[in-house]
């Protein structure tokens, strides 16, 4: 795995002490053991309906909604926003390529997490472009009310996950570290079914960074 800068002082685990200085990059990623398997994660997510504990946090929450707007200056936005944060918390060298999480309907061709990883991409010159995986086919992982007012998440095993996922192409990725992002992280599943696939396909190291953690899994 990759070796993030280290902070003067330890980590303090609270929320509100974790962000108060709003631009010391110093500090690294926080980490969380879900299905057995390491996943680093930069903010924690609160679903609609619960309040951040702080203004920084709020504004985290924002970027990572608007990353899947239909507004692609919203997500351009959101994009440069955490663009700036994964430059200071995150490798960017030759050895570490970009990619992201496929999104759980094939036809969204672009999405925020994608541009991100596009961006992250660019600022490593030898890195490739960052398709890697695709879906396959859709996985349904959200159901609405007939009203469309309320959605319930439909949790999907690393299985069923893997069995909608595959390679973008016939590159070879013998020996590869990828940095695979995601946008929020909540059981894990999908992008550990990403990582076992990378695997399969003889990648040596695979780093799991969600932008944000579920609340129920902090």
């Amino acid at each position: 795995m990759p070796t993030f800068r280290r902070p003067q002082k330890a980590i303090v685990p609270n929320s509100a002490d974790y962000f108060k200085k709003q631009h010391d990059w110093r500090r690294r990623p926080k980490e969380k053991v879900l299905q057995g398997k390491k996943i680093y994660y930069l903010f924690d997510y609160y679903p609609h309906g619960h309040t951040p504990i702080n203004n920084y946090l709020k504004t985290a929450n924002q970027h990572i909604r608007a990353l899947k707007s239909d507004s692609s200056s919203i997500r351009n936005k959101a994009g440069k926003w955490f663009a700036t944060v994964l430059s200071e918390r995150a490798p960017i060298d030759n050895e570490w390529i970009w990619s992201y999480v496929p999104s759980s309907d094939p036809r969204s061709r672009f999405t925020g997490v994608r541009d991100l990883a596009q961006r992250m991409s660019a600022k490593n010159i030898t890195s490739p472009m960052p398709k890697i995986l695709e879906r396959k086919k859709s996985i349904r992982t959200k159901e609405y009310n007939t009203d469309g007012s309320f959605e319930t998440k439909i949790y999907k095993t690393v299985k069923e996950h893997e069995s909608t996922l595959g390679l973008a192409d016939n590159r070879s990725l013998a020996g590869l570290k990828i940095i695979l992002l995601d946008d929020v992280v909540t059981s894990g599943s999908s992008i550990i079914a990403c990582r076992n696939i990378l695997l399969k396909a003889n990648v040596k190291d695979v780093m799991m960074l969600g932008l944000g953690l579920t609340l129920k899994n902090r």
